[in-house]
């Protein structure tokens, strides 16, 4: 009950999960990392909260308040790991638990407003005949890649976010 007024089961279990999710640490974006589907989080400002899902990059109809609740929330996030987050370590990063990855860039690093991305580690355990598969790789190349570890030879591996990097090093 609110003053006089009864809450519906449907606004009270909206306000549950509200507050669940702010404790939780991640707010509006909670739901978010709940969802199988979605393999990235992008918040670019209040109202440019991206995703990817099902292999496809769209914006999202979520929206902090303003840049001072981004902040709040990813502070709140990235100290859970025990990691300061702060104008004078504008920059940190963390592992999730469940292995996903979190960056999270303050001003005045971020001159725009705090940005926050997460990638969702999706437990998919690839191995090299998959990679081949798909033709992210030639059998050739996985083979010359694994006997340059073998003789432990220098090797770099470089690419754009989400191309593969640490997908093709944990096969190899």
């Amino acid at each position: 009950e609110l003053g006089s007024q009864v809450l519906s089961l449907g606004l009270h279990q909206e306000i549950v999960d509200e507050i669940y999710n702010e404790m939780k640490g991640l707010d509006i974006l909670q739901p978010l990392m709940e969802d199988r589907r979605v393999t990235e989080i992008m918040v670019n400002g209040p109202k440019r909260i991206f995703i990817e899902a099902d292999g496809r990059l769209r914006q999202t109809e979520l929206s902090f308040r303003d840049q001072a609740h981004i902040s709040d929330v990813i502070t709140h996030f990235i100290s859970q790991a025990n990691r300061a987050l702060n104008y004078r370590q504008p920059i940190a990063g963390m592992r999730i638990p469940d292995g996903s990855r979190a960056i999270a860039v303050l001003p005045p690093v971020a001159t725009d407003g705090p940005i926050f991305t997460i990638r969702k580690f999706t437990g998919i355990k690839l191995s090299g005949e998959a990679l081949i598969a798909t033709d992210f790789i030639t059998r050739e190349c996985l083979d010359y890649l694994g006997d340059a570890i073998r003789q432990r030879e220098s090797i770099m591996i470089s690419g754009g976010t989400g191309s593969g990097k640490t997908t093709l090093l944990n096969v190899l």
